[in-house]
């Protein structure tokens, strides 16, 4: 059950960092290392001579928090090659609602719509998961996939996959009907209700991916190497 103080709700949007375990990728002609990740510190572990970081240097949870309409909060989730040898790698999103659940698909456009993210030129959407018309999301199947575009060398950090979030407001066209779904409420009688079929809160699980770059022609040869490191939703 959502709670709900005397002035309401407001939307919440805390993002969850995460990091990497030990993974060898095995059954094909090849075997790559490899490294994916999982809900822990932060810090990538190592495959033999392959290491990496997912971090965001500009994200404060705090802020995270207080992300209302017309708010804009740094957001930057990038990979670190910490390793020895030159690596692909791919980020992946899940979002969730206040219960930890994966947001069904369509809520999730909706919200995506609702939300100004700057989405960088860098990182590829895997259009199995989600696609973008003029910047602006029209599908998605959760959890969704990007692949940095360029090799990234021992020291080398990513492009964020995004750099910020900002909640759209009344200038951007943002509904009194929108707002309340947002923040998960109703108007009942005159009194403020929790709306169990608005969002009120959500979470974003990233998550990150690197293999080796050796044995793949390009970005778009490792992509199905990278997908299938993540752990199944």
């Amino acid at each position: 059950m959502k709670k709900l103080d005397a002035q309401g709700r407001r939307l919440l949007v805390a993002v969850l960092a995460s990091v990497a375990v030990l993974c060898l990728s095995v059954g094909s002609a090849f075997a790559y290392y490899n490294i994916v990740t999982q809900e822990k510190n932060n810090v990538f572990t190592p495959s033999e001579n392959i290491r990496a970081r997912l971090v965001e240097p500009n994200w404060d949870a705090k802020e995270g928090l207080k992300l209302v309409p017309g708010k804009t909060v740094p957001k930057d989730p990038m990979i670190i090659n910490t390793g020895e040898i030159a690596e692909y790698a791919a980020i992946r999103l899940t979002f969730l609602d206040y219960n930890g659940d994966v947001l069904p698909d369509g809520e999730l456009l909706k919200l995506l719509q609702l939300l100004d993210i700057t989405w960088s030129s860098a990182w590829k959407a895997d259009p199995a998961t989600i696609t973008f018309v003029s910047g602006e999301a029209q599908s998605t199947v959760q959890p969704l996939v990007f692949y940095y575009q360029s090799i990234l060398f021992p020291g080398q950090v990513s492009e964020p996959l995004f750099s910020s979030i900002r909640c759209r407001d009344e200038s951007d066209g943002l509904t009194e009907a929108q707002l309340r779904w947002l923040q998960g409420v109703k108007i009942v009688d005159g009194s403020i209700e929790v709306d169990l079929d608005g969002i009120g809160y959500c979470s974003i699980k990233v998550e990150g991916a690197a293999v080796q770059a050796q044995g793949f022609a390009n970005a778009a040869a490792a992509e199905s190497a990278l997908k299938n490191l993540f752990p199944t939703v």
